[in-house]
């Protein structure tokens, strides 16, 4: 089906994308301009809602999710006429908010003259630093200690649109967490978080009826409103984060080759070189979709972290947080080209200056949020074998979200160390596979000191850089602790697909990604077939261990000979990636 979602580039917006994209539906995006957080596969179009190519994007769509938000009247009057002249089904999300107004919008959806369905949410909470959840948080925290305040968590939020664009009902449905949750329980579960100011509900408990939504629709939240808070609470005391999308050939480079796999990335001509020297020992390819969707996910996630830490703009950002790591032929290459860049732009006098004291703000808090993120280890989120399925599509959400907090919060304490030492180098600026470990391996309680051999420097750099090392050890082992947990949850994922008949074999799910685990595609064996077939060819070829804008399979293997330390140089990133395998070869990525 092809949904087409007016707002995409909001938080919700790219969410949902997201859980589309993985059902099997085509996604097109209607918005004023890009998000280079949105994914790619979503065709975007830059435009108003007041302009003509709104009709032409809704032309033939099966269904328009509306997420803009109603600031009047008039541009939701656009909307739903171009769906119903198209003849797609028109969702309206309502939030709650100001009565009068959201009351005239539904109004106007309900009275359409094309199928519509008005969804009528509760005060949305979750993990995502989205305006709305903020809202709700204040909303929540100026509460009488008598309300009693219906939520909904972003994650079924999302999971309801996907249910909803395969159903053909129209009309009104509720949707809220099962029971409301008392206001002073709800500060408890937040904690003493700290969110930007934002303006209260008018209406902070709408009258929501949620028994429609269960008996008609057989649809359960996975979150209860004390659990979604408490979620809340918890990723709004961390480092947000939120998956960043895979590049792909033609949004911002090219294929690297015509043999490439499914999952390869796309070059950019001015940062062409990558390097698999050391990486295939920590990650040994070619990976899974599942590993490259949720370990390289992470990754990303890690070099977004240290490129703010580091102050890169621009492009060279960009670059850095989307390809310091890169894949081809499904295995891990680290980005010789942009690691260069980032190495002579961090030495530069000017610059370093300026990262000193934004390195040093973030280490103040970095150990209050790796011991924070390592807390929710005391207890595991679910018993996986007697979750009902909606709470365990939504944990293993919340385990991707997890692990890649863990890279991101590793890799930002990798950086403070480098950077408290005054060593920023290029062997410094690890690419995020390594990024969390610079010893040559990690005790088993987790923990972890500064480099050996580090130079000796006055007391304050030293400190500042064992606190880092300690922080980012407990960090990473609590990012391992958490892929096995995602492990134990999607073989579990996988045995219920079999006996949905979704999938012919449990390990079948390592070949798909997770939003397509969480939301399985009606051609998802079809899928398993083509990429278990893919797989099998890309184990079949010699890759190079150096890519320059375009690679091609060695004719015969060839023993790989140590590589000569070059002296004009630092070791290259992926050297240090060695010291990554001894934790991986117990733990192997997803069906690798």
């Amino acid at each position: 089906m092809k949904i087409v979602i007016t707002g995409v580039t909001s938080v919700i917006g790219r969410a949902a994308a997201t859980h589309l994209l993985g059902a099997g539906h085509r996604v097109t995006g209607v918005t004023q301009r890009p998000h280079p957080q949105l994914d790619p596969a979503v065709d975007l179009v830059c435009a108003g809602i007041d302009a003509p190519a709104l009709q032409d994007a809704v032309a033939d769509a099966d269904a328009v999710i509306h997420l803009a938000p109603v600031t009047d009247t008039s541009a939701l009057l656009r909307v739903a006429d171009a769906a119903a002249r198209a003849g797609a089904r028109l969702l309206f999300v309502s939030h709650a908010g100001d009565p009068e107004r959201y009351g005239r919008a539904e109004d106007l959806v309900s009275s359409s003259w094309g199928p519509t369905l008005v969804i009528r949410c509760a005060a949305l909470v979750g993990r995502r630093p989205d305006p709305l959840v903020h809202r709700t948080v204040a909303t929540l925290r100026a509460a009488g200690a008598d309300a009693a305040i219906p939520v909904l968590h972003t994650d079924d939020l999302c999971r309801f649109l996907v249910r909803s664009v395969g159903s053909h009902r129209t009309g009104t449905v509720d949707l809220a967490a099962p029971e409301p949750i008392p206001a002073p329980s709800a500060r408890r579960w937040l904690g003493p978080v700290a969110v930007r100011r934002a303006p209260v509900w008018p209406v902070a408990a709408p009258v929501l009826d949620v028994t429609a939504v269960q008996r008609d629709w057989d649809f359960d939240c996975g979150w209860t409103a004390a659990e979604a808070l408490a979620d809340t609470g918890r990723a709004l005391a961390a480092v947000p984060t939120e998956p960043l999308p895979r590049t792909r050939p033609g949004a911002d480079g090219h294929a690297a080759a015509s043999c490439a796999g499914e999952f390869d990335d796309a070059i950019d001509p001015r940062y062409a070189v990558f390097d698999a020297h050391g990486v295939t020992d920590a990650l040994p390819g070619p990976l899974t979709p599942m590993s490259l969707d949720v370990q390289c996910g992470g990754l990303r996630a890690a070099q977004r972290a240290t490129g703010e830490v580091l102050g890169l703009r621009g492009k060279l950002a960009e670059e850095w947080q989307r390809r310091g790591t890169a894949v081809f032929g499904h295995r891990v290459f680290t980005g010789r080209t942009v690691s260069d860049a980032v190495a002579a732009t961090v030495g530069r006098r000017g610059h370093r200056l300026t990262m000193l004291p934004r390195t040093l703000a973030v280490a103040r808090r970095h150990g209050r949020w790796c011991a924070d993120y390592a807390a929710g280890r005391e207890q595991r989120l679910a018993q996986w074998t007697s979750a009902p399925n909606a709470v365990l599509d939504t944990r293993i959400l919340v385990l991707r979200d997890r692990i890649q907090q863990g890279w991101a919060l590793a890799a930002v304490g990798a950086t403070i160390e480098a950077v408290a030492l005054g060593c920023v180098g290029a062997e410094h600026l690890l690419p995020p596979e390594s990024a969390a470990i610079t010893s040559t391996r990690q005790p088993a309680d987790g923990t972890a000191g500064p480099t050996p051999g580090a130079p000796q420097r006055p007391s304050w750099p030293l400190r500042v850089a064992e606190a880092a090392g300690r922080s980012r050890g407990l960090a990473w082992g609590t990012a391992v602790f958490y892929t096995d947990e995602l492990r134990e949850a999607l073989r579990e994922k996988g045995v219920r697909l079999v006996a949905r008949r979704t999938l012919a074999d449990a390990e079948d799910i390592c070949y798909l990604t997770l939003a397509e685990a969480v939301a399985p595609p009606v051609d998802a064996r079809l899928r398993v077939a083509r990429r278990r077939a893919e797989r099998e060819r890309l184990l079949a070829l010699n890759m190079p261990q150096v890519i320059d804008d375009r690679w091609w399979p060695l004719p015969d293997p060839v023993p790989e000979a140590p590589a000569e330390p070059r002296r004009d140089r630092a070791p290259e990133p992926a050297g240090v990636l060695q010291r990554v395998s001894s934790m991986w070869r117990d733990r192997p990525a997803f069906g690798t």
